[in-house]
């Protein structure tokens, strides 16, 4: 087992270039707020489950450039019959739980997603919005591609969230985060793969404490900018295990200017 722990105003560069700002949601398109409530479930593609901004029903998906919005507790279901978007019809952005955006209270969301594909241009949050509770997405199969530059996904970007894949991939084109400002866990199982990110942020905010956990079986792959474990007021560890892989082309910062980050490794897991 390897393990690392630091605190510290400079930071341990294991393996780029480049800092990106926090994330920054843009207004696009038109709104689409979740109104399926816990216990209940529905799909991203019955216009009877989406309201708009003054509660009233929409009465069809959200489409290309609009925001997608899942609060109320409800949980949303994608399979190869439902998907969310599809590689020329997508929303800009999803958020899973809200808090006093939009019609209905403040509220976590959920995504139970066991085949099919998730298509997104710049965003994919779990947990933001200073939204209550913690906001959920559970993959056992299927994709997640992102269509458009810059963004990424944020797992825990304002208030809770947590995800766990297994035999799924996940294509990105900017950064993943996990624990932005919040609490964020990640969990890749066997047979999930992250690809294409440009680079990832683990707990970087005051607030943070962000896990990401590459079990056996498990792959991640980063691009040329600066990845971070722990980074100015955050609080961010990175587990490893078994046959875990991750691969870091610019560098692997573990604890940057103030941040605590560590790297735990056992098995023949590998950075």
């Amino acid at each position: 087992m390897m393990k690392w722990l630091f605190n510290c105003s400079a930071a341990l560069l294991l393996v780029g270039l480049g800092w990106a700002m926090p994330l920054q949601v843009q207004a696009q398109g038109t709104y689409y707020y979740w109104n399926v409530a816990s216990p209940d479930t529905g799909t991203y593609d019955d216009g009877a489950n989406w309201v708009d901004s003054e509660g009233t029903p929409m009465g069809l998906a959200p489409s290309a450039g609009d925001s997608a919005i899942i609060k109320n507790d409800g949980s949303l279901l994608v399979d190869v019959i439902s998907p969310i978007g599809d590689d020329v019809n997508y929303p800009y952005q999803i958020w899973v739980g809200a808090g006093t955006t939009g019609p209905l209270d403040p509220s976590d969301g959920h995504v139970v997603q066991e085949s099919g594909g998730v298509y997104f241009e710049k965003y994919l949050c779990v947990g933001t919005d200073a939204s209550p509770g913690t906001s959920t997405w559970t993959m056992t199969g299927g994709t997640i591609d992102q269509k458009g530059t810059g963004g990424g996904m944020y797992v825990g970007d304002t208030s809770n969230g947590s995800m766990t894949v297994e035999n799924s991939t996940i294509t990105l084109t900017g950064k993943l985060q996990v624990g932005g400002s919040a609490e964020g866990t990640m969990t890749l199982n066997s047979g999930a793969i992250v690809l294409g990110a440009t680079y990832l942020e683990v707990g970087k905010n005051a607030n943070a404490v962000g896990t990401l956990t590459i079990n056996n079986g498990a792959t991640a792959a980063f691009g040329t900018s600066n990845s971070s474990v722990g980074f100015e007021s955050g609080t961010g560890s990175l587990e490893m295990s078994g046959t875990a892989s991750g691969t870091f082309t610019g560098k692997l910062c573990v604890g940057y200017n103030g941040g605590t980050g560590s790297i735990d490794l056992s098995g023949s897991a590998t950075i």
